[in-house]
């Protein structure tokens, strides 16, 4: 308990003090006041999973820091090892597998992709925190809410760089303090990790554009966010990549946003049409019919109350093309009043009647500002957007349950509250003047 007061009270020393911190127009007792919330939803998630779903070797909050213990306990006993697993360089795999890896459960997931195995990297990192942090798991969790903290704050400074705002605190508070987004990035999950992957992109580019010459520091933080991104959500990261390369040619060669993006979605499902014939390792609609089945195994194995019918994917293009419009409305729209069975599924449900009504009368309120806005705002959104709509459909057709549904559409309901914020600034504004 000393560690953990000791850790925080640290933590809000640097917010005081250093400049990273500072967001324009935002209070430094603010942006401490929000971490404090985020601390208190880290004991609302533990609180959930300790009373709510007691299993422990089921509950994401606790399987990768129990593994990690296992790595971690070899720090003292056996050095040469821990470092051995820490920098991937444990080649006799019979040795560590029979003393180590067979000890976890998952090490090795279930979902294997050609790509990466997406979970020990979150365990190698506890496994760190555990010598730092004398192995408390509340040092852990910490730990991971600070780098949450970080990367969403890094990607409201790097929208802030483009996008001027008058009210920036209302573009602060909506993302910092919506309830999925406060609950799900506060705890010892991936979300934390692909926060700060996405914010370590965005904020190395908007810092490189802002210097006269090349920041070897400053390609160091995108190409690190781009490496996080990629290993730990790939999928995350192949809905972030296209509306990225999509806004720099725009903003490039000054081209017609909407004909650049429709375009660039043919280009797109044409690749993914033509790998899906000519690679078998990295078939993107094999990598998703995988995905989903492991999904619903897991489901029908653990009797999952919160299951929701998907089209069934098979490892063929008809297929994946008959899957994209149900993965678009279970990914925007559920879970249905139906779908609720649990308390816990209340919440999603009333964030989706919320967000779709605010956005509904954002837009309709707000169409001719749209129209007007300059170029790198109305880009930035449009991309956004698109982000938000790969993402959301692609969650909705590899993710029939509803709880990994809210979590994995996170990062996308980040951008899509953004945006709808900036509109909504952005008419306030030109109102006053």
């Amino acid at each position: 308990m000393a560690v953990s007061i000791i850790y925080i009270l640290l933590i809000f020393f640097l917010i005081h003090k250093l400049n990273f911190f500072q967001i324009e127009r935002i209070k430094k007792s603010e942006i401490i006041l929000a971490f404090g919330f985020k601390l208190i939803a880290a004991y609302i998630l533990y609180l959930i999973y300790t009373k709510y779903y007691r299993e422990r070797h089921l509950a994401d909050i606790f399987k990768f820091y129990d593994d990690s213990k296992i790595i971690s306990d070899t720090f003292l006993a056996n050095p040469i090892d821990f470092f051995q697993m820490i920098l991937g360089l444990d080649f006799n795999q019979e040795y560590f597998e029979i003393n180590y890896y067979i000890n976890m459960n998952h090490w090795d997931t279930s979902y294997k992709s050609v790509l990466m195995n997406e979970s020990r990297l979150i365990i190698k990192i506890n496994a760190i925190l555990n010598i730092i942090g004398f192995g408390n798991y509340s040092f852990n969790v910490i730990s991971f809410v600070f780098i949450s903290y970080m990367g969403i704050l890094m990607i409201i400074k790097s929208l802030l760089n483009y996008i001027k705002l008058q009210k920036t605190n209302i573009l602060f508070w909506s993302v910092t303090l919506f309830p999925s987004i406060l609950l799900w990035t506060s705890g010892i999950l991936k979300e934390p990790l692909s926060f700060l992957g996405i914010g370590l992109f965005l904020y190395g580019i908007k810092e490189q554009n802002n210097q006269p010459k090349f920041s070897l520091k400053y390609f160091s933080f995108t190409t690190i966010g781009t490496l996080l991104l990629f290993t730990i959500k790939f999928y995350v990261f192949a809905c972030f990549l296209p509306p990225v390369i999509i806004l720099f040619i725009i903003n490039k060669w000054n081209l017609n946003p909407i004909k650049t993006i429709l375009s660039s979605i043919v280009i797109l499902l044409t690749s993914i049409i033509i790998l899906s014939l000519i690679s078998s390792d990295l078939n993107p609609i094999k990598i998703l019919s995988t995905k989903q089945n492991d999904f619903l195994a897991l489901a029908e194995f653990y009797n999952s109350g919160s299951y929701i019918s998907s089209k069934p994917i098979d490892n063929n293009i008809f297929s994946f093309l008959k899957a994209l419009p149900i993965g678009f409305i279970n990914g925007f729209f559920r879970p249905f009043p139906n779908d609720i069975n649990k308390l816990i599924h209340l919440l999603p449900f009333i964030e989706n009647i919320i967000l779709y009504t605010l956005f509904i009368f954002i837009f309709m309120k707000n169409k001719k500002t749209f129209k007007n806005m300059n170029g790198i705002a109305k880009n930035i959104l449009l991309c956004s957007l698109l982000f938000t709509i790969l993402l959301f459909t692609l969650t909705g057709m590899s993710a029939p349950v509803i709880g990994a549904l809210v979590r994995y559409k996170i990062p996308g309901t980040f951008f899509l509250i953004s945006s709808l914020t900036i509109i909504y600034d952005i008419n306030e504004k030109q109102k006053n003047h």
